[in-house]
C-alpha cells in the first residue's frame, strides 16, 4: 500500500513546531497478577518494574538506534506528550519537501517502531523481565541484583529475606 505525505502524524508540544511522529501510546498491558498468582500489591509492583525497564530499553536504546539506522546520526528523537507518548523526530526536512526515499524511510522507522513497542510490551517479553528480575519476590526493587565484593551477583530479595530470618527486622532502603 502506498502511503502518503499527508499521513505522517505530526505532533508539537506548547504551540512549538510539529515534528513528525509516531504514536507510541501503550492501551493494554500483560496480567501480571493472573500469570504469578501474587497479591495485586506484588503484582503492581513488579509490572511496573517492567515498565519502567521497557520505557528504558525503548528510549535509551531501540528507538535512537533505528532512527540513526534509517535517518542518519543526524536526527534526534524526542518524547513527548502527557504521558510519553508520542516518538517526535527533530532534524529532518520538512515533510512536504520529502520525495519517495523519504517517505518510504519514514513509514519503514514507524514500522519497526510499532513492532518495537509490541514486542517491549508484549505477554512474553514482560513475564520473561519478571521472572528473570524475581520482581514478584518480596523485598524486590527495580535493579534486583547487585555484585559483591567476590564479582558475584546476589539477588537483593534473598539479601534482605536472610536479614530477617537473623533477627535484624525489615530491610528498608532508600
Amino acid at each position: 500500500m502506498a502511503h502518503k505525505k499527508s499521513e505522517v502524524q505530526l505532533h508539537s508540544e506548547n504551540y512549538g513546531p510539529a515534528h513528525p511522529a509516531v504514536n507510541v501510546k501503550v492501551y493494554s498491558y500483560p496480567d501480571v497478577e493472573s500469570h504469578f498468582g501474587c497479591s495485586v500489591k506484588c503484582a503492581e509492583r513488579a509490572g511496573e518494574f517492567a515498565w519502567e525497564s521497557a520505557q528504558e530499553q525503548f528510549w535509551n536504546e531501540d528507538a535512537p538506534e533505528i532512527a540513526k539506522n534509517i535517518f542518519g546520526d543526524h536526527v534526534e528523537i524526542y518524547s513527548q506528550g502527557r504521558s510519553a507518548g508520542w516518538l517526535v523526530v527533530h532534524n529532518l526536512e520538512p515533510v512536504e519537501s520529502w520525495d519517495a526515499i523519504t517517505l518510504s524511510q519514514w513509514w519503514e522507522f514507524e514500522r519497526m517502531i510499532q513492532e518495537t513497542v509490541a514486542f517491549l510490551t508484549s505477554d512474553e517479553y514482560v513475564f520473561d523481565a519478571i521472572e528473570s528480575n524475581r520482581w514478584t519476590e518480596e523485598g524486590a526493587e527495580r535493579f534486583n541484583f547487585i555484585e559483591i565484593k567476590d564479582g558475584e551477583n546476589v539477588c537483593l530479595s534473598d539479601l534482605k529475606k536472610n536479614a530477617i530470618e537473623q533477627g535484624f527486622g525489615p530491610v528498608i532502603r532508600n
